[in-house]
């Protein structure tokens, strides 16, 4: 099997976290054994105990001798339940490992927390100093780019060629990527020491309403989406207001069921990412038992590479500001593909507020995902919420531990990385990654990140959960047992989504 499973119920937090409470259970029960012996001790040395053995001796005198034993047996076993080798003794050891426990439990904690801050702190290092010396570099690579195309021989090696090789090295050598990403605001920070990026950073951060300099990934995001703004490209808000959200007639090739598992999920991912068919966003009812339904969400990848916004939400725009946290057209009209799925079925308000809602998407689909989880409003109407991603980046979203998350990601692929940072290890969060290495997968960053390469690591994922291959994802497949079975019966609708301009569309497309 060439996937590797971490966090999740069978992680190495959900670990930590039986260990801390089995520390709580010895305390509990180190104080029920201090009660035992207390109440013993307290027998024993109970006047009523000597009383009892003197009327006894009083009115059965040939009883006396058998009777001032028992007692003096009584106050022996008292004292020993309360000795070293008694209740009391057995109460200090139990207190005395629940203490040790919690110590190796907060001694790794802290070891993981300072290996993560180590990590930082070196790609903040290094991306300083590549950042102070991009300008000098970029100038000498124009230089030899200008040299080279004006030599006999003619230009060396063009864009193509340039854009192939760093294809390769990021399949090649993929923690590049998390330096890169995870270094963002330092690289920031290096480039601002040329007077002219300074300029430009810092009338960006201003403009973006971060502190100069930024201080982690997000905000360095921010600043660069500020810059491209500032370019005229990434702000979907200076020409677009809103989103249209319309559902479309039923293709002949929906089924009317729920997904076959993750495979399922996958393939209706290869689906919505039809370039013919842009801006759609595909919303299942799948009817329950009780009478309630449960509802799965799938939100297409990025599917315009223009920097300038156009009709369709699910662009990079979209991709740059979600990064950043903040609201996107492309999430609100997601959100209200769901809520108008919900009243059509008669679902909506209070009566479906308790329905389980799966929100999934490859690349872009689960960003955006991810950041209607974070959303607290979101949460508040769909509390019964989960996400699954493939190829997205999103571990610095804060998502709840109250929202399982299943991510799936290829170690070759440069996408998911770009966040900087490692998916969480908590019980509700699973992560699930495929070494392309051992499949014979082309060398090829770009082709490692296609929905149709996940829809395989998808269908891998199912075999494991049929073979009982993984504590972590055993668990994370009954939680999810709702939203699939292919033999359930559905209501499969397309919703197109397409941003709503501020003025006249001709006047939007003249500028584009």
């Amino acid at each position: 099997m060439s996937i590797d499973v971490s966090g999740g119920a069978g992680g190495t937090a959900a670990e930590l976290d039986d260990l801390d409470a089995a520390a709580w259970t010895l305390d509990a029960i180190g104080q029920h054994l201090l009660g035992c012996a207390g109440r013993a001790l307290a027998t024993g040395a109970s006047p009523a105990l000597a009383e009892a053995a003197v009327r006894i001796a009083v009115r059965a005198p040939h009883l006396a001798a058998a009777a001032g034993a028992a007692v003096a047996q009584v106050e022996r076993h008292a004292l020993g339940l309360v000795g070293a080798t008694g209740a009391g003794g057995e109460a200090a050891a139990l207190a005395l490992l629940a203490s040790t426990v919690r110590e190796v439990v907060g001694a790794y904690r802290a070891a993981d927390r300072a290996a993560v801050m180590l990590v930082r702190d070196a790609e903040d290092l290094v991306m300083s100093e590549v950042g102070m010396a991009a300008p000098a570099l970029l100038l000498g690579l124009g230089a030899i780019g200008l040299t080279a195309f004006a030599s006999p021989a003619g230009r060396v090696v063009g864009p193509a060629q340039v854009a192939s090789l760093l294809d390769e090295a990021a399949y090649r050598v993929p923690w590049a990527v998390d330096l890169l990403a995870g270094g963002s605001d330092a690289l920031l920070r290096g480039l601002a020491a040329d007077p002219m990026c300074a300029i430009v950073l810092v009338a960006a951060s201003y403009q973006a309403g971060v502190v100069w300099p930024p201080g982690d990934e997000r905000e360095a995001t921010a600043v660069l989406e500020q810059v491209g703004a500032m370019a005229g490209a990434l702000d979907e808000s200076v020409a677009y207001a809103g989103v249209s959200v319309t559902a479309l007639p039923r293709a002949a090739d929906l089924a009317g069921h729920a997904p076959t598992g993750l495979a399922g999920l996958l393939t209706d991912a290869v689906d919505l990412g039809d370039p013919s068919e842009p801006g759609r966003v595909r919303v299942t009812r799948i009817p329950q038992p009780d009478g309630s339904s449960a509802w799965v969400v799938q939100v297409p990848g990025t599917q315009d590479w223009d920097p300038r916004p156009g009709g369709n939400p699910f662009d990079l725009s979209t991709d740059v500001s979600a990064m950043t946290g903040a609201a996107t057209l492309a999430a609100v009209g997601t959100r209200r593909a769901l809520e108008q799925a919900m009243a059509a079925a008669g679902r909506a308000g209070a009566t479906g507020r308790d329905d389980p809602v799966l929100l999934s998407g490859h690349s872009q689909g689960g960003i955006i995902s991810a950041s209607l989880a974070s959303d607290p409003a979101f949460r508040a109407s769909h509390p019964r919420l989960q996400i699954v991603t493939a190829g997205s980046p999103i571990a610095g979203f804060p998502i709840p531990p109250s929202v399982p998350v299943l991510s799936l990601e290829h170690v070759q692929d440069p996408v998911p990385r770009l966040d900087g940072s490692a998916n969480p290890d908590r019980p509700t969060w699973t992560t699930v990654r495929a070494d392309l290495r051992e499949r014979g997968a082309p060398v090829s960053a770009g082709a490692s990140h296609g929905s149709s390469i996940y829809l395989t690591t998808a269908e891998e994922v199912d075999g494991a959960i049929a073979t009982h291959e993984s504590a972590s994802l055993d668990a994370w497949a009954r939680g999810a047992a709702p939203f699939f079975g292919g033999d359930r019966p559905a209501q499969v609708t397309d919703f197109r989504i397409t941003r709503l301009p501020t003025e006249p569309l001709s006047s939007v497309e003249a500028r584009r």
